[in-house]
């Protein structure tokens, strides 16, 4: 159950634009997205969902 004015505990904190960026230029150097996402500390979901959209 939520209580007013508090986040669910399972929602994180939300990733950079700076950690985007960078995420996306080691794409750009060949590197998978699993990798690249296991590098950064990226959850994989979301380092191959950012891969699709780039």
């Amino acid at each position: 159950m939520l209580t007013a004015g508090k986040e669910a505990a399972w929602m994180g904190k939300p990733y950079s634009s700076d950690l985007r960026q960078r995420f996306v230029a080691v794409l750009d150097e060949g590197m998978s997205a699993s990798a690249a996402g296991r590098r950064m500390r990226i959850a994989r979901a979301t380092a191959v969902r950012w891969a699709a959209t780039w």
